[in-house]
């Protein structure tokens, strides 16, 4: 007789944590989309099509800062200009310590307003690349709510909410 109320205990409980994560990760993917990122095989295409195409990561040196992750000129350091990542996300959930990559259009020159850098790269559009991920740690003072299930694809209503992504949906 014991053991079968220890199944059915088993069982209650798998069953009353399945409906807690189950409510959780609707209520953290119920934001409607308000950017779509692109594939990591599209920003491939595109940068090796086009030679105004960049893929670019957020890194540490000395700072945080950029560099080109992909094509001729891989593990260039950059210094952006222009229609930059940082005017509409937030660093400290975006780019600091998360490995999020960018598609960018743009010029890349030698011109250089700060000597850290190897170039400089004047941003005419850019878009996230999937998977997106957000860093959530207070180790930066962030204040804001958090979520346990984030959407992968897309920056959604959430983020502005949050105060994370600055633009109008």
């Amino acid at each position: 007789m014991k053991k079968k109320t220890w199944i059915t205990t088993i069982i209650i409980i798998f069953i009353v944590g399945a409906v807690i994560i189950g409510h959780r990760w609707m209520k953290d993917l119920s934001y409607a989309p308000v950017l779509h990122a692109v594939s990591m095989e599209q920003a491939r295409e595109y940068a090796d099509s086009d030679d105004n195409y960049y893929i670019i990561a957020c890194g540490y040196t000395t700072g945080y800062g950029y560099y080109i992750s992909y094509g001729e000129h891989e593990n260039t350091w950059i210094q952006l200009k222009g229609d930059t990542p940082e005017q509409v996300l937030k660093q400290e959930t975006f780019m600091f310590e998360t490995d999020n990559q960018f598609l960018v259009k743009g010029t890349l020159s030698e011109e250089l307003d700060d000597p850290m850098f190897e170039m400089s790269l004047h941003v005419d559009t850019w878009e996230i690349i999937e998977p997106i991920k957000r860093n959530y740690d207070d180790t930066y003072g962030r204040i804001g709510k958090t979520r346990t299930f984030t959407p992968k694809g897309y920056i959604d209503e959430f983020d502005i909410e949050n105060g994370d992504c600055f633009v109008s949906p």
